[in-house]
């Protein structure tokens, strides 16, 4: 019980891919919507779920104009998890071996947020509304192998 144990793990940590303010309606009358707005400021804010950036750094352009906002110019929440897995394999005959499994993904439970609300003209613009990462799993799992 004591010898024959196997530890594994993979830890993940990256940025969130760049991602951009956009309008919902067609701004340059070009037939094509999700067009970008005129940029007035930083757009930095201190993160919160509510708002991850500040929406009043951003106005529409004028009608039949294009916005002077760059392309993914803002960063949602960095991308982290902790994979980990504990195995035991048993010899039960000459050519009979059982493994015994725990796995856990996401193991410390940190949940990434996923990117916020970018389109401007929506009353939700800026809002964090769901992760990139699921919660924590685990599974237990005998396996035979003859």
């Amino acid at each position: 019980m004591i010898g024959g144990w196997q530890l594994q793990g993979i830890m993940l940590f990256r940025s969130g891919v760049p991602y951009t303010v956009s309008m919902s309606r067609d701004v340059a009358n070009t037939g094509v919507g999700g067009q970008r707005p005129n940029r007035t400021g930083s757009a930095k804010s201190n993160p919160t779920l509510a708002q991850w950036f500040n929406p009043a750094d951003f106005v529409a352009a004028p009608n039949f104009t294009y916005g002077n906002s760059g392309l993914r110019i803002l960063s949602p929440d960095i991308l982290r998890t902790v994979d980990f897995s504990l195995f035991k394999q048993f010899q039960i005959a000459e050519r009979a071996r059982l493994q015994l499994r725990w796995e856990a993904f996401n193991l410390p439970n940190t949940p990434s947020f996923a990117a916020p609300n970018s389109t401007l003209d929506t009353a939700t613009v800026g809002r964090v509304t769901s992760t990139a990462t699921a919660p924590r799993q685990m599974q237990v799992a005998l396996k035979l192998t003859f």
